[in-house]
C-alpha cells in the first residue's frame, strides 16, 4: 500500500514497531503477574487487572491502525485493511469484556458476546477471502478453510461456556478436535512463508489473555458445583412437594379426627399448637428465599411475568399454597444465564469481604439461622422439658448441638432425633476455602463468581431442606407420647 503518513504509517515504521513490540511484551508480563495476584488473592490484583487489560485493549485498538503489507493471501489491500479494523477492534472488545467479567462490572455479557461474535466473524471472513496463487494453492486452501473454521468454532465455543448456553460441549469438541490439523496446517505453512495469522505479539496476548480469564473464571465453586441435569429444577420442586405432602399428612390428622367427631386431648392440642406454629415460621422461610430467587432474575433483566414450560417461570408462587416454591425452567436459565449477578446482588464482594446488610446476609442468611434455632425451639419444648437456642448462631458441629441440648432439659430419648431435625438445615457459618488462607462466610463459598443457573439450584436446595426439616419436626411431634 502507498499510503504511509498517520498512526498507521508510524505504526509501520522500524521504530514504531520497536516501541510496539516493548509495550505488548511488558502488558503480557504485566498480566501474568496481575493473573497470579489475582489467583493468590494477593492485595493489588485488581489495579494490575485493570492497568494491563485497559492498556492491552488500548494497545489492540491502536493494532487495527497498522497498515498491512501487500497480502500473498489474494486480499485485495482495501479488504485486508478493513479486515484489520475489524478484527482488531473486536479483540479489543472482547479484552474489556474480559476485564468487565473478571472485576464484576455490569456490561461484561454484552461485551463478550460482542467482542466474541465479531471476533469469530472476521476469522471466518478471512478463511474464505484468502486465495493464494501457484502450486500451493490446491494444497491451501482445504487447510485455509479448516485452519478458520476451526478457530472460529474454538473461539465461539468460549463465549458459550461463559454464558453456559446450550450446545457448548458439542462446540468445543468440534472447536477442539480440529486443533491438531491447524498446528499442523500452521507450522507446514509457515514454512512455506504463508503466515495466516499476521501480527505475532497480539496473537501471543491474546492467546494469553483468553487462557488467564479462563483461569480467573475457573477460580469458583459454581464450575465445579454447577448441575448438568436438564431437568433438575422439576426433580427439586418434586421433592420439595413430596416433604410438603408428608408434613401436611401429620399436620391434618388432628383436624381429620375432629371432623369425624373425635376429641383431642390436652396434649394433642399442644402437638397441634406447635405443628401450627412450626407451619408459619416455615411458610415464611420458604417465601423468603422464593423472593430472593426472583430478585436475582429480575436483577438479570429476565421475564418473570409470562410463565408456562417455554419460560423460565413455569409456575409462580401461590399464596393458597404457601410451601409450594416458584417453579423454575433450569434449561431455559441455563440458555440466558448470568455469570456475576447472584455475587453482586448477594452483597458479595470476595472471599473476605462482603456486606453485612446486604440481601445474602440479611435477608438469606440471618432469617435461615432464626429458623433453624425456632424450629429445634419449639421441637423440644414442651411439658416440663425447655431449649433455649442461640440468637443468630448457627450450630452446624453435631458435638457442639448435641452438648447444646444436654445444658437444656430435654428429653432425653428425643436427643438425636433433634439433631436429626436441625442437620437438615445446618450450614456452618464460617467454613475452609482452598483458594483463600482462612475460613469464608458460607454466602461466599456458595455464591462467590456463581451463574444463576447454580445460585438458583442453591436456593432451590434450600427449600427443599426447609420443607424436609418441617416433615422430619411434624414426624417427631405427631409420634410423641404424653
Amino acid at each position: 500500500m502507498s499510503r504511509k503518513n498517520g498512526i498507521g504509517g508510524f505504526l509501520t515504521t522500524e521504530q514504531g514497531q520497536k516501541i510496539l513490540h516493548l509495550t505488548y511484551y511488558g502488558i503480557i508480563a504485566t498480566w501474568i503477574f496481575s493473573l497470579l495476584f489475582k489467583i493468590m488473592h494477593w492485595v493489588g490484583a485488581d489495579a494490575m487487572l485493570i492497568i494491563s487489560l485497559g492498556t492491552t485493549a488500548v494497545l489492540v485498538c491502536l493494532a487495527a491502525f497498522q497498515i498491512p503489507e501487500e497480502s500473498t493471501l489474494g486480499l485485495r489491500p482495501r479488504q485486508a485493511l478493513l479486515l484489520n479494523y475489524f478484527a482488531y477492534l473486536s479483540l479489543s472488545v472482547l479484552i474489556l469484556g474480559f476485564l468487565y467479567k473478571i472485576m464484576h462490572w455490569p456490561g461484561c455479557n454484552e461485551m463478550l458476546i460482542l467482542g466474541i461474535g465479531c471476533l469469530s466473524i472476521a476469522t471466518l471472513t478471512k478463511g474464505f477471502m484468502v486465495r493464494p496463487s501457484g502450486l500451493l494453492a490446491t494444497k491451501f486452501i482445504v487447510s485455509s478453510y479448516i485452519f478458520f473454521f476451526g478457530l472460529s468454532i474454538t473461539t465461539l465455543s468460549s463465549l458459550f461456556f461463559l454464558m453456559q448456553w446450550p450446545g457448548t460441549n458439542e462446540m468445543i469438541i468440534v472447536g477442539v478436535g480440529t486443533l491438531p490439523y491447524v498446528i499442523i496446517a500452521y507450522g507446514y505453512l509457515k514454512r512455506k512463508n504463508i503466515d495466516l495469522i499476521g501480527h505475532h505479539p497480539v496473537f501471543i496476548l491474546g492467546v494469553l489473555i483468553v487462557f488467564g480469564s479462563f483461569l480467573l473464571l475457573r477460580d469458583s465453586r459454581s464450575l465445579r458445583m454447577i448441575t448438568t441435569e436438564l431437568n433438575y429444577g422439576s426433580i427439586v420442586q418434586e421433592q420439595t412437594l413430596n416433604y410438603v405432602n408428608r408434613g401436611d399428612r401429620m399436620l391434618n390428622a388432628f383436624s381429620q379426627r375432629q371432623k369425624m367427631g373425635l376429641s383431642l386431648s390436652e396434649f394433642d392440642k399442644q402437638k397441634q399448637a406447635t405443628m401450627l406454629q412450626i407451619n408459619e415460621a416455615s411458610i415464611e422461610a420458604m417465601k423468603n428465599i422464593d423472593q430472593i430467587k426472583l430478585l436475582l432474575l429480575e436483577k438479570a433483566g429476565e421475564d418473570l411475568h409470562s410463565t408456562g414450560e417455554r419460560f423460565l417461570v413455569v409456575n409462580r408462587y401461590d399464596t393458597k399454597t404457601p410451601l409450594v416454591p416458584t417453579a423454575l425452567n433450569f434449561y431455559e436459565i441455563m440458555a440466558k444465564d448470568e455469570y456475576d449477578t447472584p455475587m453482586r446482588e448477594l452483597g458479595i464482594r470476595g472471599y473476605d469481604d462482603y456486606d453485612q446488610n446486604g440481601v445474602g446476609i440479611k435477608n438469606l442468611w440471618k432469617p435461615l439461622v432464626a429458623f433453624q434455632n425456632q424450629l429445634l425451639e419449639s421441637c423440644a419444648t414442651y411439658g416440663q422439658y425447655r431449649l433455649t437456642m442461640p440468637q443468630n448462631v448457627s450450630v452446624s458441629n453435631e458435638e457442639q448441638l448435641m452438648e447444646l441440648l444436654l445444658k437444656n432439659k430435654v428429653n432425653q430419648t428425643e436427643l438425636y432425633a433433634l439433631v436429626d431435625v436441625y442437620s437438615d438445615l445446618a450450614k456452618e457459618e464460617k467454613t475452609y476455602n482452598i483458594y483463600y488462607d482462612g475460613p469464608t462466610h458460607w454466602l461466599v463459598n456458595y455464591f462467590d463468581h456463581t451463574p444463576m443457573l447454580n445460585a438458583l439450584a442453591v436456593l432451590s436446595d434450600l427449600q427443599r431442606d426447609i420443607a424436609k426439616a418441617r416433615a422430619h419436626a411434624f414426624q417427631l411431634i405427631y409420634q410423641r407420647n404424653n
